[in-house]
């Protein structure tokens, strides 16, 4: 399992003293200048609507219930960052970095979340619907309650995480690498009060 530290995302490369070198843990800022005013508007007025966040350094903040819906999160670092009740819908998350980030109750429908990395992040009854996590890397995370409808999980990894009480109804799955899932998913759709469909998915 990957190890959990303050760093900056894995595989990115990283300009230093004008030489462009890759690795999986350095620990420099990202070559990317990052908007540092609208990280200031983020963290003092917990609202940034539209704003350009990408590359932003957002561990271990205290972001609960702030308002960035359709930000620009590209690459950003939500390590140990509590987001629970925020509102990210249709926000870019591509490459975002969510290592035990909190994000109960979290907002992100239609958000971007291709290329995104989860590991031992808490996504309980997270509203992820129509959401994409094409090529998405997710471990150890929890998702029990989360509705995640009509999303795409077609090509995420995702290992020895949580889905039991989750509502995966009509999510694509059918190229999803779903490895030692020992929660699987439960796919649940519902009209009213009548169950029309019910399955947990066996690996």
């Amino acid at each position: 399992m990957m190890n959990h530290r303050d760093r900056t995302l894995p595989h990115r490369s990283f300009l230093i003293a004008g030489l462009v070198v890759t690795s999986g843990w350095m620990f420099t800022a990202p070559a990317s200048a990052v908007n540092e005013d609208d990280l200031e508007r983020l963290i003092t007025e917990r609202t940034c609507v539209g704003c350009d966040l990408a590359d932003a350094d957002l561990r271990r903040l205290d972001l609960r219930g702030v308002d960035l819906r359709d930000a620009d999160l590209n690459n950003a670092n939500f390590y140990l960052a509590d987001i629970s009740g925020a509102d990210l819908s249709r926000a870019n998350l591509t490459e975002a970095y969510f290592g035990r980030a909190v994000a109960q109750g979290t907002y992100f429908n239609l958000a971007n979340l291709d290329d995104a990395t989860l590991i031992e992040a808490d996504f309980r009854d997270a509203t992820l619907t129509n959401v994409m996590f094409g090529n998405a890397y997710i471990e150890d995370s929890l998702f029990m309650g989360a509705d995640l409808q009509d999303a795409d999980l077609r090509e995420a990894i995702l290992v020895d995480s949580n889905f039991i009480g989750s509502t995966l109804c009509t999510s694509e799955q059918d190229y999803g690498d779903f490895r030692y899932e020992e929660n699987a998913p439960a796919i649940s759709c519902s009209v009213g009060d009548d169950l029309i469909e019910e399955e947990v998915i066996e690996r």
